[in-house]
């Protein structure tokens, strides 16, 4: 894990398709190399909307991720 979530991406992703959910956005704090390792677990109809959490004077800043 990259960041400060209580589950593992494994988990994150079969309660999201558990409950219907076709895709989940995940950020990290400061990093997104979590992202790659997320990518290799999908199903091939299962989306994932990368993010990331960037921390700041004020707090945190949490934005999408575009790695294309």
């Amino acid at each position: 894990m990259y960041s400060d979530g209580a589950a593992p991406p494994e988990e994150m992703i079969k309660h999201a398709i558990a409950i219907g959910l076709n895709g989940i956005a995940i950020t990290d704090h400061n990093v997104v190399t979590g992202h790659w390792r997320r990518l290799s677990l999908l199903p091939a109809d299962f989306k994932i909307i990368p993010g990331i959490e960037v921390s700041s004077a004020a707090g945190h800043i949490c934005g999408p991720w575009n790695h294309w």
